[in-house]
């Protein structure tokens, strides 16, 4: 029916290019200057990175005290230290995600994905394939999120 439907003029063909999934994040791209409680935390949570297997850390602060860039250095230095790597970033309130993601798109010029419940089932879909395929390298989401096929979860 559709290829009677071209051959009468009434539908054309058109191909459209894909966008891309997941844009790379830009490592090039300078954070805020950290002030010396946020570097050291920052430089202790490389350091475990270092290490390797599984580590514990715990940031505590009053909203507002720089928790988030020092979570951001460490990302950086996570996706610096391999170019395969992937990092999984939890969220203890899906009301926190879109405020997360900007912060996250403001630093490295790309959004990570996004999953929790309320996410729509083609973009899961979208972020479950990224995450399998190592395209989508930085994740934000509810507990969930544990479950995605990451290839390489470095942190």
């Amino acid at each position: 029916m559709v290829k009677g439907l071209i051959d009468e003029g009434v539908l054309a063909v058109r191909q459209i290019e894909a966008d891309p999934r997941f844009p790379e994040a830009d490592l090039s791209r300078a954070g805020p200057e950290l002030n010396p409680s946020q570097a050291a935390a920052a430089a202790e949570l490389k350091a475990m990175m270092a290490l390797g297997g599984f580590n514990v850390a715990l940031l505590d602060g009053i909203t507002g005290s720089g928790k988030t860039e020092v979570y951001l250095e460490a990302v950086h230095a996570a996706l610096a230290a391999d170019p395969q790597s992937q990092v999984l970033v939890l969220l203890p309130e899906i009301a926190l995600t879109q405020a997360v993601i900007a912060r996250f798109e403001a630093r490295f010029g790309a959004a990570p994905g996004e999953w929790h419940s309320e996410v729509a089932p083609a973009q899961r879909r979208k972020v479950w394939d990224g995450v399998a395929t190592g395209l989508c390298r930085i994740v934000v989401g509810a507990r969930s999120a544990l479950f995605l096929p990451f290839r390489t979860l470095a942190w």
